[in-house]
């Protein structure tokens, strides 16, 4: 049972580090809204784009 959970978790695992895990176009959605509203925010990650594949270095 322990071996099935684990053989899970790394499957999952495997999966968003290729696919992501889909919390990066929200975060770019929200940046691109809080600039039209004309507000300055510092962020230390990419604004305006999205990796062509796996985790974006936020995600990360």
């Amino acid at each position: 049972m322990a071996e099935s959970h684990y053989a899970s978790m790394l499957a999952t695992d495997e999966e968003e580090r290729r696919d992501g895990t889909g919390s990066e176009p929200v975060f770019q959605e929200i940046a691109q809204q809080i600039r039209e509203a004309g507000l300055k925010v510092q962020t230390p990650f990419a604004v305006g784009t999205l990796p062509e594949v796996g985790l974006s270095d936020r995600e990360f």
